[in-house]
């Protein structure tokens, strides 16, 4: 069954109390590097295969390393051997860790979960009178010292064993143990994932105990809900044991329609697997091979009856291997071969113990039967029949004798199921089970999922609004070339001052032979020019000095000082700071500079431009590359300084 391959599970947290223990870790070269990358990343490896390999190479090794490296080997190690079919050899390598554990001083909990191990070890091989003792001592020991996740997979492990004797009325009492651990102690303390996790579980066992009360149509129902919480979990390799479980189910039943639609769904889900799981994979085969065989359908059923063959010799567990040599019966019957029936009837006999021959024994016996009749052997085939009726009888007689015992059992395991269920819907943990209650959850989430995506929007909307609120108020006040102030913003904060009756300065500058560069070296060039004059002029700008451009090539400083000299000051340093520069490539060109000052408070904005414009004109008529200042007597020049002149 599914959890007997689900010991890694517990890996971490196992490892974590022999830390908490104070077990010592040597860690040396080699070994504990290998165990820290399967601990971390276990899933990166190609193949369960490929971990067994590896760590068997240090097998030779190990006595060098301490018993706490030891005890970790085995716990990958053992794990490693049931994943590949190395079912006895598994038995082999917990019979070992438990030893280690019991000389070294690891907390209680991982000694328990050792001997539970062994416990599982021995149910995978069906040998429930040597698996049984182990469980019923680690159940008991580990509930009277309140480990109870370690007594929870006990009783389910315990459950199953009873399950395979037919003994369902223990089997239902151990997984009402369980789930009375569940309701009680485990779920209230635990996340909602775990309970959904412990829910697969528990379904998935009822499903199984029904199934070998030929109850097949129950049998699906407990295993589609197993399904549908290992979904929740995203448990990939539990959902391959429920979607095998559901279409033998249907199989069974004679719903082939519905047994095709989940024997498809395996296929993909095994196709996609990263692990190795062969065991898997011959048991998917041989069902495919019954399947196709009960349609007559001979050339299918052959395909799988390959498949199956390529990975039989590497598979340990007897239960899958008898199922095998059933579906090579099956096909051989139907093709008329009826000695390579008998032949693995033979092989099936073989693999039989007194356990397994109460659930393959009369099968067996029924296909001998059938394979005496095609070959003429009318009395051996009447006699066999004969037997296989009365096995038939005498399990019906179980089945029947036991009803109501395992209906009391069972009465008693759902009473405790519905206890688990009313503790998860006051955790919200849900079992969606039925239609109306999905259909709500999934409005609910739609309402929330719609009402944040309009919350959402909104924001976005917002977030956008502003963004273009503050993008058309910057293209409004600056120049999208140069990213200083407009000519629109930098006359607004001259009128401003105007308006303030204050006394200031302005500054016009015009880029000499501009239209030369655009000529000679392109616009681009052109532009790259005019970005890095307004560079330079923002850094001579303050709270009293704004800088903008106009237009084109010509730029204006609006200096708010009542002295004169500051701004004529500020005209040179900016002209000098721009010669012998080089942009793109080119020598920076020179600039003209007119100064008018706002001497009188009566004169507008508007008419100091213009005497600004005077005094740039000026500028250029005498040979540019200087700066000229406003005066009303042309006659007079209060300054005169070529471009090369440190002082006015």
């Amino acid at each position: 069954m599914r959890n007997k391959n689900k010991a890694w599970l517990l890996l971490i947290s196992m490892f974590a109390a022999t830390i908490i223990s104070g077990a010592p870790q040597l860690w040396a070269e080699g070994l504990p590097d290998l165990l820290s990358k399967i601990e971390k990343e276990r899933f990166l490896m190609k193949s369960d295969l490929q971990e067994r390999q590896k760590l068997e190479a240090y097998i030779e090794q190990l006595p060098s390393y301490s018993l706490a490296i030891q005890g970790e080997f085995y716990l990958y190690y053992q794990n490693a051997l049931v994943r590949t079919g190395k079912l006895q050899e598994s038995i082999d390598a917990r019979r070992k860790l438990l030893a280690i554990h019991e000389q070294s001083p690891v907390s209680p909990s991982f000694l328990r979960y050792s001997k539970m191990l062994l416990g599982l070890a021995y149910a995978n091989l069906s040998k429930g009178d040597q698996s049984k003792p182990w469980l019923i001592e680690v159940i008991q020991d580990a509930e009277a010292t309140g480990d109870y996740q370690i007594a929870f997979h006990s009783a389910l492990i315990l459950g199953d064993v009873y399950s395979g004797e037919k003994n369902f009325s223990q089997a239902f009492a151990s997984y009402q143990k369980a789930q009375a651990m569940l309701s009680e102690k485990m779920l209230p303390n635990n996340k909602k994932q775990q309970g959904y996790a412990w829910q697969a579980e528990m379904n998935y066992r009822t499903g199984y105990v029904y199934r070998h009360m030929w109850r097949d149509a129950d049998a699906a129902d407990f295993f589609k809900r197993a399904l549908e919480f290992d979904r929740l979990t995203g448990n990939a390799r539990n959902i391959k044991y429920d979607l095998n479980q559901i279409a033998d189910a249907y199989y069974r039943l004679g719903n082939f329609e519905q047994a095709i639609v989940y024997y498809k769904q395996l296929e993909e889900s095994l196709q996609q697997s990263k692990t190795a799981d062969k065991g898997r994979h011959l048991d998917f085969a041989s069902s495919m091979v019954n399947f196709f065989v009960k349609q007559n359908r001979l050339d299918s059923a052959k395909i799988y009856l390959e498949k199956a063959q390529k990975v039989f010799s590497l598979v340990q567990s007897t239960s899958i291997r008898i199922r095998y040599f059933l579906a090579r019966s099956n096909y051989s019957l139907l093709s008329g071969d009826f000695k390579a029936v008998l032949e693995n009837c033979q092989a099936i006999e073989a693999e039989l113990t007194e356990k397994s021959w109460a659930e393959y024994g009369s099968e067996m016996l029924r296909l001998r039967a059938e394979a005496y009749y095609g070959l003429g052997e009318y009395q051996q085939s009447a006699e066999l029949f004969e037997r296989v009726h009365q096995l038939y009888l005498e399990r019906s007689d179980h089945v029947r004798l036991m009803t109501a015992e395992v209906e009391r059992a069972r009465f008693d395991f759902e009473a405790e199921t519905l206890k688990v269920e009313r503790l998860m819907q006051d955790n919200q943990f849900k079992e969606l089970e039925l239609k109306s209650e999905k259909d709500k959850f999934r409005v609910s989430v739609l309402i929330i999922v719609l009402a944040l995506l309009l919350i959402l929007s909104l924001v976005a909307m917002m977030v956008i609004a502003l963004r273009n609120e503050k993008k058309l108020k910057f293209l409004a006040e600056y120049d999208a070339l140069t990213s200083v102030p407009n000519r629109r913003s930098i006359i607004a904060f001259g009128e401003q001052l105007s308006d303030a009756g204050g006394q200031f300065s302005v500054l016009l500058i015009d880029v000499d032979h501009f239209k030369n560069i655009n000529d000679s070296f392109g616009h681009a060039q052109g532009d790259r020019v005019l970005q890095y004059i307004a560079l330079v002029a923002s850094s001579f700008c303050s709270e009293s000095v704004r800088f903008g451009r106009l237009g084109g090539e010509e730029f204006l400083f609006v200096v708010n000082s009542d002295a004169e000299n500051v701004a004529l000051s500020l005209a040179c340093s900016f002209s000098d700071k721009l010669k012998e520069k080089v942009v793109g490539g080119i020598k920076c060109p020179t600039v003209s500079v007119g100064v008018a000052f706002r001497s009188e408070l009566s004169l507008s904005f508007g008419k100091l431009l213009e005497q600004a414009d005077e005094a740039l004109y000026q500028a250029k008529s005498n040979g540019r590359d200087c700066v000229k200042q406003y005066c009303a007597s042309e006659a007079k020049q209060l300054f005169d300084q070529q471009s090369n002149s440190t002082a006015v």
